[in-house]
C-alpha cells in the first residue's frame, strides 16, 4: 500500500520499538493503562510499514477491550502528547473517508509537558547545548535528519518505567527478567493474543493463570528451549492457548482445565 509506505516513519521494527519505549519513558507520568494498551495495539499493527497502521477506531477499541469513546479519547491524548498522528484517508475511486492511518511519531525532540501547549500550535524550538561543537561549526544535513533516539537503543531502560502501564500479572511475571524495551514487546504479544482470541477475557480476572503461563515461557527461554528472537511468538502462542482454556472452561462450567498438560511441545 503506497500510502502506508509513504507514511512510514521508521526504517526497521527495531527503530519503531525503540521509539515507542522512548515515548513511554517520556510520557509515563501522563498515560494510563488504556493509553498504553492503545499505543501497544497500534504499534503491533505498524510493523510491515514501520510506524504506520491503517486502523478503524472501533477495531482499536475491540482490540483493547474498551468502548469506542474510550479508545478515541486515548487516541486524542496520545496525539496531544506527540506520540501519534492521525491521517484521514480519502478513497480515490469510490470516494468517502476510509480507515484512518495512525502514525507513530519520531521522538526526536524531548517531551516537555511541564507547560500547557495546544497540540496544534507551533512553538519555537529551544536551542540545545552542543558541548562537542564550536560556535562556528555546522552539522551536515544528513546528520541532522537522523532521529535523536538512535544511540539510545543501546541503553537498557528499566522495566519499572512500565509498572503502571500494564496488568500486574504481566509485569510481575516478566519484569524481573527483561528491560523496558523487551518487556514492551512481550506485553504487546500478550495483548495481541488476547485481543485476537477473545475480548471477554480480562487478564486481572485470571491473574494467577497468566502469571504462571508467562513464567513458564520465561523459564523455557532461560533454559535455552526457546530460541533467541522467538520468545514473542512463543508467548503469543502460549497466551492464545491459555485464552482457549479459559473460554472452554467458562463455556462448559468446568472447575479445572489442565492448560499445562495441553502446553507447547
Amino acid at each position: 500500500m503506497r500510502h502506508l509506505s509513504e507514511a512510514s516513519t521508521f526504517e526497521t521494527k527495531a527503530d519503531l520499538n525503540a521509539a515507542v519505549a522512548d515515548h513511554l519513558r517520556a510520557c509515563r507520568a501522563h498515560i494510563t493503562d488504556t493509553d498504553y494498551a492503545v499505543l501497544s495495539f497500534v504499534a503491533q499493527h505498524a510493523v510491515k510499514y514501520p510506524g504506520a497502521a491503517q486502523l478503524k477506531a472501533d477495531t482499536i477499541a475491540s482490540g483493547v477491550d474498551k468502548s469506542n469513546a474510550t479508545a478515541r479519547r486515548s487516541l486524542r491524548k496520545l496525539a496531544a502528547l506527540g506520540v501519534l498522528a492521525k491521517r484521514q484517508l480519502l478513497r480515490p475511486k469510490s470516494g468517502g473517508w476510509g480507515a484512518n492511518v495512525y502514525v507513530i511519531q519520531r521522538p526526536a525532540q524531548s517531551h516537555d509537558h511541564s507547560h500547557d501547549h495546544s497540540p496544534d500550535s507551533a512553538s519555537p524550538r529551544r536551542p540545545k547545548p552542543q558541548p562537542a561543537n564550536q560556535p562556528g561549526e555546522t552539522t551536515s544535513k544528513a546528520t541532522s535528519n537522523k532521529p535523536e533516539y538512535t544511540n539510545d537503543t543501546e541503553t537498557p531502560l528499566p522495566a519499572a518505567m512500565l509498572r503502571a502501564n500494564m496488568p500486574k500479572a504481566v509485569y510481575k511475571a516478566l519484569a524481573p527478567y527483561f528491560d523496558a524495551r523487551e518487556l514492551y514487546g512481550l506485553a504487546g504479544a500478550v495483548f495481541k493474543a488476547k485481543s485476537r482470541h477473545s475480548n471477554d477475557i480480562i487478564i486481572e480476572h485470571h491473574a494467577a493463570e497468566f502469571t504462571d503461563v508467562l513464567r513458564a515461557a520465561v523459564l523455557r527461554y532461560k533454559a535455552g528451549k526457546v530460541k533467541p528472537g522467538k520468545l514473542q511468538g512463543y508467548v503469543y502462542t502460549a497466551v492464545s492457548r491459555l485464552c482457549t482454556a479459559i473460554t472452554v472452561r467458562e463455556k462448559l462450567g468446568a472447575r479445572e482445565y489442565d492448560w499445562l498438560g495441553a502446553g507447547i511441545n
